[in-house]
């Protein structure tokens, strides 16, 4: 039994398509057979051009715009797959057919009617900019990062282990390659190293969390980090400190600044991320709607107390909305580069809150919603790249710094 109906809603979890022959799905949908237009022989790949649809007869009713609604047949569809056909200008001119039928699209340069006037969409859009900082190293710094490089650099690529079989994963990394204790296997097919790509990605973090690693040989990495939140005041800086001074036996900083200098000291991401937070909490801690940034909040009109008088009009600068305090949002690809990051702005004094990969769904849900609430006092968030998708953490923030890219290109 079929159901007959006028208008159609379909509600799916992913609405865009991943490949050319899944619009195959939505055409077995959209389709009705009253739209059926007899198409034979090379004809039907000249179906889908607008030169085509010229010779329609003008019996053929069922159009969208200048589009015949016969280019959303499955059958003809199917039929272009199977021959391989759907490949160059033919699957552009199908494409561009079936989608002028079945997609609503607006750009920023689009314009619409909104109680009989004309609006442009980009312009209640605020402009975003992406800026891409190269940070250099200094002479010590880099003197001790072609140190490790070198060393580390040989052991990217290793071959398969004994009792690996051909299938096996060899993108997966060994005991010896997570620091453990065990020898990393040296390859020559090529095939990367993940424990030695992490060390080296951590490394040009900040050199002292490669100290820190190769101190902390035995352990997972991930499930110590996991630890120092629920059971270090501190979140595990002491015993970062304890692991990643160079120097055995150095007494520890005394202070805040003390720490967070020598935290930096091998860091130019962390030097950087210092003057982000410097102009976003004291030198312009606000923001507007249209994303310029203040150095203090615009008086607020004062209200007349003479009732005898109607109150001025409101003008266009009455009707924007406040300004915002700023607040940072930073994506880091490593665990250890986020909890580094997060007790480095912890140690500034500063309202910082983290997203990470062992939290419980009720420390996550309060995590994302005191950083959605405007009124809180956080400062800012440093979250895995992980939780880039799929979670709006724009709510009270326009800002994002990445510190490090993901590797996945699902994310990216």
């Amino acid at each position: 039994m079929t159901v007959e109906a006028i208008y159609h809603w379909i509600l799916t979890a992913t609405p865009m398509i991943n490949r050319v022959p899944d619009y195959m799905g939505y055409l077995l949908i959209f389709w009705r057979p009253g739209w059926e237009y007899d198409v034979f022989g090379d004809d039907l790949t000249r179906s889908y051009e607008p030169s085509f649809w010229e010779g329609i007869p003008s019996t053929y009713q069922h159009w969208v715009g200048n589009t015949p609604l016969f280019v959303l047949n499955p059958r003809n569809f199917a039929r272009l797959a199977n021959r391989g056909h759907l490949t160059g200008q033919v699957v552009r001119d199908v494409l561009q057919a079936i989608l002028s039928c079945v997609q609503l699209r607006r750009t920023k340069a689009t314009e619409i009617v909104v109680d009989g006037v004309p609006s442009r969409i980009g312009e209640t859009i605020p402009h975003y900019e992406i800026v891409t900082v190269e940070l250099k190293l200094t002479m010590a710094q880099q003197r001790i990062y072609d140190q490790m490089y070198s060393f580390y650099a040989d052991q990217l690529a290793r071959q398969k282990g004994v009792g690996e079989e051909d299938g096996a994963d060899m993108d997966t990394p060994t005991a010896g390659a997570e620091g453990s204790g065990g020898a990393p296997v040296i390859t020559e097919l090529g095939i990367r190293n993940n424990g030695m790509h992490r060390r080296l990605c951590l490394m040009s973090h900040d050199s002292h969390l490669e100290t820190f690693c190769s101190r902390a040989r035995g352990r997972s990495m991930a499930k110590d980090i996991e630890g120092y939140f629920h059971t270090c005041a501190d979140d595990g800086m002491s015993a970062f400190y304890a692991l990643a001074c160079p120097e055995v036996g150095m007494l520890p900083p005394i202070d805040r600044f003390s720490f967070g200098d020598w935290m930096a000291l091998q860091s130019p991401k962390l030097q950087y991320i210092c003057v982000i937070l410097h102009d976003a909490i004291f030198a312009r801690p606000y923001v507007t709607a249209d994303g310029e940034f203040l150095a203090t909040l615009p008086p607020e009109e004062e209200a007349s107390t003479d009732l005898t008088k109607s109150p001025p009009p409101p003008t266009a600068a009455s009707k924007q909305p406040r300004p915002i305090r700023r607040r940072i949002l930073f994506f880091g690809n490593w665990p250890g580069v986020v909890w580094h990051t997060y007790g480095f702005i912890g140690n500034l004094g500063l309202r910082v809150l983290a997203l990470r990969t062992g939290m419980e769904a009720s420390e996550l849900r309060d995590a994302i919603t005191e950083w959605n609430d405007p009124d809180s006092n956080v400062d800012c968030m440093v979250a895995g790249i992980q939780f880039a998708t799929g979670l709006n953490l724009h709510k009270a923030c326009c800002e994002i710094v990445i510190i490090e890219v993901s590797l996945s290109t699902t994310v990216a």
